[in-house]
């Protein structure tokens, strides 16, 4: 190193060794802080390992300027290449934070990931559920409301079979009307008819004569019934007196 460096080095050290005094004397100002860091900073531009340390424990504690993990981790790095054992094993423990940090990130993930799925598959099944309901809803709806387009189809077939009956009735009965009202118009025609013909005046028969003596012929002989009750007559007068007198057991 050059005697400037040396003196630069030496400087820090005293500054940094001293720092505590100081810090214990003035309360640890801001400004002292950003000045140790300044001087680090020097050193550590100038490829000294040990303030390349120091600047990295300075951002990544944010003493004499704000917090910076990157920039930490890049001087530590820069530390670690030149052979710093503080800053290797830095590093090393370094490295095992991060990866326990990405473990940690990565399962929390996971959990984040585990429960989105866990609430989308609660949320599809709730949806299925709601769908399933719903289309429960109007097919129930669907069937109700054609059990109602079906009994009022009936009803009103009902109805017009009862009209239509009706009218068939009251036709039939119009027309059994017409039909008596035109029989009695011809008994009435018919009766008219035959009381508007002249009435004949009847002459006796005339009497027929004998073509011999032009006499009139004898009546006709007495009908049988006549006959019947005049010889029934005569048999109680003289039971023996009759052509069938002979038969009769007081007569012979």
């Amino acid at each position: 190193m050059s005697r400037t460096l040396q003196a630069v080095m030496a400087l820090a050290t005293a500054i940094f060794l001293a720092a505590p005094a100081l810090s214990q004397a003035a309360n640890t100002n801001e400004q002292d802080a950003e000045v140790r860091f300044g001087i680090q900073l020097t050193a550590a531009l100038n490829n000294d390992r040990e303030a390349q340390f120091l600047v990295a424990q300075m951002y990544e504690q944010g003493v004499g300027t704000p917090q910076n993990l990157r920039m930490a981790h890049l001087w530590y790095t820069k530390s670690a290449k030149q052979g710093y054992a503080p800053a290797v094993e830095k590093l090393d423990n370094w490295e095992k934070a991060r990866q326990e940090s990405e473990s940690l990130a990565q399962e929390r993930a996971e959990q984040q990931k585990r429960r989105q799925a866990e609430a989308e598959a609660a949320a599809a099944a709730k949806a299925a559920r709601e769908e399933a309901a719903a289309k429960a809803a109007r097919e129930q709806r669907a069937a109700e409301e054609q059990k109602r387009r079906q009994a009022e189809a009936a009803a009103k077939a009902a109805r017009e079979e009862a009209a239509a009956k009706a009218a068939r009735e009251q036709r039939a009965a119009e027309e059994q009307k017409r039909r008596q009202a035109e029989a009695a118009a011809a008994t009435a025609k018919a009766a008219s008819e035959e009381a508007a013909k002249p009435v004949k005046t009847s002459e006796p028969p005339p009497v027929a004569k004998d073509a011999q003596s032009g006499q009139p012929k004898d009546k006709p002989k007495e009908t049988a019934a006549k006959s019947a009750e005049k010889s029934t007559e005569e048999f109680r007068a003289n039971p023996c007196n009759t052509p069938t007198a002979k038969f009769t057991s007081i007569c012979q």
